[in-house]
């Protein structure tokens, strides 16, 4: 959801607010999984590991 937001806005733009509602969460339910804004985006753009089995 965050990585949308930042591809429509640009990261420096986007509400953080407009995060959390995208992702149907309320903003302190984001702030307790995300310190702050840099944590999020690592987050959200770190590429993501498929691990089989």
């Amino acid at each position: 959801m965050a990585r949308e937001v930042f591809d429509e806005v640009g990261i420096e733009q986007a509400a953080l607010n407009d995060v959390a509602r995208r992702a149907g969460v309320g903003p302190g339910t984001l702030w307790r999984h995300f310190a702050n804004r840099d944590a999020l985006v690592t987050a959200s753009t770190r590429p993501r590991v498929v691990e089989s089995t």
